[in-house]
C-alpha cells in the first residue's frame, strides 16, 4: 500500500478496507472509517473483546496495554503517512484512561501539513476523552 498524498485524498473507504484486509484480525482493531480535514487524519476503530492484547492484562480486568496503542499508532503512521520511514521516537507520551474491550475509538494524526513531528492521540469517539496521545518523530 503506498502513503496517502494529502492533496490527493480520493477512495478513503478502500483503503480502509484494505487495511482491514491487511492487518491481522486478532491483533488489529477494525477500521470503520477514514477522515481527512485540512491537517488531521482521523481513523474510527472498534476494538473488539477478542483481541489478543487482551488475555491475561488483566484477567478480571481486561484492558489494552499502552505499548499496544503505540504500536498501532506507529504503524498506521507508517503505512498511511511516511512511505514506511524508519521509527525514531515518540515524545510527550501520556495515557490518561483505559482503553476496555468493545470500546469504540477514533485514532487522530495531527500537524501532517507542517512537516514536523506528528501528533497522535486516541479518543472515545463517543465522548472525546483522550485515551492517550504523543508525538512520532520518524527518520
Amino acid at each position: 500500500m503506498t502513503p496517502l498524498n494529502l492533496d490527493q485524498l480520493h477512495d478513503l473507504d478502500a483503503i480502509a478496507a484494505s487495511l482491514n484486509q491487511e492487518f491481522n484480525p486478532n491483533q488489529w482493531p477494525t477500521i470503520s472509517d477514514i477522515r481527512f480535514d485540512g491537517d488531521t487524519l482521523s481513523l474510527a476503530l472498534n476494538v473488539t473483546s477478542d483481541l489478543k492484547w487482551f488475555e491475561g492484562h488483566f484477567p478480571d480486568n481486561p484492558v489494552l496495554p499502552g505499548v499496544v496503542q503505540v504500536h498501532w499508532a506507529v504503524s498506521l503512521a507508517k503505512k498511511l503517512l511516511v512511505n514506511n520511514a524508519d521509527f525514531n521516537q515518540v515524545e510527550n507520551l501520556k495515557f490518561k484512561s483505559v482503553v476496555l474491550p468493545e470500546t469504540n475509538l477514533t485514532l487522530h494524526y495531527t500537524g501532517l501539513q507542517s512537516g514536523e513531528k506528528i501528533r497522535f492521540s486516541f479518543n472515545a469517539s463517543e465522548t472525546g476523552e483522550v485515551h492517550s496521545e504523543g508525538r512520532l518523530t520518524f527518520d
